[in-house]
């Protein structure tokens, strides 16, 4: 009987369109190497957890992290959905003109990184002042220690996503791989490493970054035989087209990218360690998000791309829709699968040393909330893509918006109630308003093609 099912697997797959099939296997080298990054980084917070447990350590690691990172990672969100449907269009373009807009990229992403750096740095009392007013002194301390130590992010961060938007662009996924870097490098170090002292963390990480970009760089040169180097300017005929579409992207994902420092902001009213317990599920969550969304989110977006670049605009919605739907089936079974097994997941990764079996509990039961934003963020995502690679920003932009405004309200509201499971509920509220949104937007496009057909 199995052997029948899988022959009629294989037959079904044999029969697809090849776009189809490109997606499928681009999601399933996607799904491994995000699995292999992943399981790097699960390491790393088994050996952060036997370590130093929930402590003010990991507290302050953590929001600083998050501080330091927040408006980088908003930079790079924006800049792969734009950079990567762009870098498909530019196939056939000279390839002189390429290499100047990728070297004024990166010249770009240096400045903009440093200025970032060093404006953090400066206000560093401000910022811990803010966020971490309700926390023990000393925690407040290191998390001024671990600002200064992680400021060079910044611009490593930005460059990154230049060379990985090329490898994506070209169907590559070993960028995908590489970001187990970074965790691998601090694994290593923070089991290697004797004392107290905050360095070797921030050297870890700065270490293991650097490294990753310096490694896209080659792959990406590989990839598409562009040798750019580091230009500052904006000579490029180019920027005037990405500009426009980064514009309307940049408001939504300003606003987007305050939801995990608003989160850690109202856990640290839930007292010591809710920020730690916060960030132990955020972990394990990121891992089920990357081996599921992520995956299919980065497959798709460049097939999608080529299909309308081709004229096929009608075929490559529908095959997003299909897409979308069997996302969706396939994250209502992981949520169920992650909230049956949480207790033993957590036991397995975390709890030993200084993370002890009441700290399973927690992060288990947080756990279980964030598993029903899986099945919608899945389906999402294909369908972001999809408006993305018909460069329709603004409706990603309302969409976002959306979304964002329905998780302020669902912490808001529940978080009296709920403490901190308010949290990931809020999410799992934004994720299903996002849906909903792109459902609709597409689902009225089609019924208004229809209707504007010649009878």
């Amino acid at each position: 009987m199995s052997s029948n099912l899988v022959a009629r697997v294989r037959a079904r797959f044999s029969d697809a369109h090849p776009d189809h099939r490109r997606i499928a296997k681009g999601a399933a080298w996607v799904s491994i190497f995000v699995l292999m990054g992943k399981s790097a980084g699960a390491l790393k917070e088994m050996a952060i957890a036997y370590r130093y447990g929930v402590s003010g350590i990991v507290d302050a690691y953590q929001l600083s992290f998050t501080l330091v990172s927040w408006i980088p990672s908003m930079f790079v969100t924006v800049f792969s959905t734009v950079l990567i449907p762009m870098l498909v269009r530019l196939h056939d373009a000279d390839s002189r003109q390429n290499a100047e807009f990728i070297g004024e990229l990166r010249g770009m992403a240096c400045i903009a990184g440093l200025l970032m750096a060093t404006a953090l740095s400066f206000a560093a009392p401000a910022v811990i002042g803010q966020f971490g007013a309700t926390l023990p002194v000393q925690t407040r301390v290191l998390v001024g220690q671990f600002l200064i130590g992680l400021a060079p992010l910044a611009p490593l961060m930005l460059l990154m996503c230049i060379d990985a938007a090329r490898l994506q662009a070209r169907e590559r996924h070993i960028n995908t791989l590489l970001e187990a870097l970074p965790a691998g490098v601090l694994f290593f170090v923070v089991v290697l490493s004797t004392g107290s002292s905050i360095a070797p963390l921030c050297l870890a990480v700065t270490l293991g970054l650097a490294l990753q970009v310096f490694l896209l760089a080659h792959f990406a040169s590989r990839a598409d035989h562009v040798r750019a180097r580091i230009k500052f300017g904006l000579a490029s005929p180019h920027w005037r087209l990405m500009a426009r579409s980064v514009g309307i992207l940049l408001v939504s994902q300003t606003v987007l990218a305050c939801i995990v420092p608003i989160d850690q902001y109202m856990a640290t009213r839930h007292g010591g360690g809710a920020v730690a317990t916060l960030g132990y599920a955020n972990r394990l969550m990121s891992l089920l998000l990357g081996l599921g969304a992520s995956a299919i989110g980065r497959a798709t977006l460049p097939v999608l791309t080529r299909t309308i670049r081709n004229g096929e605009r009608e075929r490559a919605r529908t095959m997003a829709l299909k897409w979308a739907y069997v996302m969706f089936g396939v994250g209502t079974v992981a949520a169920c699968l992650a909230s049956i097994g949480a207790p033993w997941i957590v036991r397995l990764l975390f709890q030993r040393g200084a993370f002890t079996e009441i700290d399973s509990e927690h992060v288990a039961s947080l756990l279980r909330w964030f598993t029903l934003q899986l099945a919608p963020s899945f389906a999402t995502l294909v369908l972001m893509q999809m408006a993305a690679s018909e460069s329709r920003y603004r409706a990603i932009a309302v969409i976002t918006l959306a979304g964002f405004v329905a998780k302020v309200a669902g912490n808001m509201i529940w978080t009296p109630w709920m403490g901190l499971a308010a949290l990931p509920l809020g999410t799992a509220t934004m994720s299903a308003v996002s849906l909903a949104g792109y459902l609709i937007l597409f689902n009225a496009r089609a019924v208004k093609t229809f209707a504007s057909a010649p009878k």
